[in-house]
């Protein structure tokens, strides 16, 4: 199974979510922005990506294109409290696997 990587810069959510998919298994690994993801990436590659939108050092949409760029196969799924429709396309565009909105469901 592929490591995943939550790059999230609330720390309570990324820490909820790893242990979410730690117990179901799953390798994971956490981090607060956006260098130190594309950090990780680049070390120890990652299959899935769980990225937030809204991140203190970049955009999640700039790191998207970076991550894609870098690491094609690598699958990112976006999360946000925003519900705009307009951002989940261009992520889509941009070749982000799924756009999902927070609270997340934790099934």
């Amino acid at each position: 199974m592929p490591a995943i990587l939550i790059i999230d810069d609330d720390p309570v959510f990324g820490m909820l979510q790893k242990k979410i998919l730690t117990r179901a298994g799953r390798n994971c690994e956490v981090t607060e922005s956006g260098s130190d993801g594309l950090r990780l990436i680049r070390e120890q590659g990652f299959g899935i990506v769980l990225l937030d939108i809204h991140l203190r050092d970049m955009s999640g949409i700039e790191l998207l294109r970076e991550i894609k760029t870098r690491s094609p196969l690598t699958e990112v799924i976006m999360i946000t409290g925003d519900d705009d429709t307009k951002t989940a396309i261009d992520c889509i565009r941009q070749g982000a696997f799924e756009y999902l909105i927070k609270p997340l469901d934790q099934e």
